[in-house]
């Protein structure tokens, strides 16, 4: 198993290209949104990588790789999304999905990341010296770890923890309020009932007259 995973890291490929935000971003509220959504996503910060890479030696229709991972943000807490990945055939498959994958978050700056070694030197010499896999887990662990200290401090000093907090409050509030007002019109409906049943059952039907017997 672990001479699978060795294969798996050390095959070679281009790294496209790779970003990271240069600060912490938010979900685009989405058109169907209600204000509660629209809301949350606007308390909910989060921060990302995204890459995309060419695999030249592949023999498969399926020679381009567009992923990127999601971190939400919690207090000081990071929380790592799943990584989503996507085989293309050509590199205009991979141009649709990043600008998909850009239209879900409101406007921001975003930065392209580098090891810490040789920093004079420019992005594309950088990736030309990771050669497999492995080597890019490797980066993008660097990536994030240069950069979390930044997004936490920014998601404290707006202190959208306690934000957060607040929100749900008010909806457990406003969901209270909601079932105890239906709890009470079913108790109000439910009287209603009784006392129309009980005044159907009180209410007395006229009495029939019997006919007198003609004697003879």
């Amino acid at each position: 198993m672990n001479s699978l995973n060795e294969d798996i890291g050390s095959v070679n490929h281009k790294i496209i290209f790779f970003f990271m935000p240069e600060a912490i971003v938010f979900n685009k509220p989405d058109r169907y949104d209600d204000v509660d959504e629209i809301t949350l996503k606007s308390i909910s910060p989060c921060f990302y990588w995204c890459s995309a890479h060419e695999f030249p030696d592949f023999e498969a229709e399926y020679k381009y790789l567009f992923q990127y991972q999601i971190y939400s943000l919690e207090g000081a807490k990071i929380v790592p999304g799943e990584v989503i990945q996507k085989w293309r055939k050509n590199k205009n498959q991979i141009r649709e999905d990043i600008m998909l994958f850009i239209d879900q978050w409101n406007e921001h700056k975003r930065i392209l990341t580098a090891p810490e070694s040789n920093k004079e030197k420019t992005n594309e010499s950088f990736y030309n010296k990771i050669y497999n896999f492995n080597g890019f887990a490797q980066f993008v662990a660097k990536s994030i770890i240069g950069l979390q200290n930044l997004y936490i401090k920014q998601a404290s000093i707006i202190n959208f923890d306690i934000l957060q907090k607040e929100y749900w409050k008010m909806i457990a509030m406003n969901k209270n309020e909601f079932y105890d007002t239906i709890s009470d019109l079913k108790t109000k409906n439910k009287r209603n009932s009784k006392k129309s049943i009980s005044k159907k059952s009180i209410s007395k039907k006229p009495a029939v007259k019997k006919k007198k017997k003609h004697t003879k």
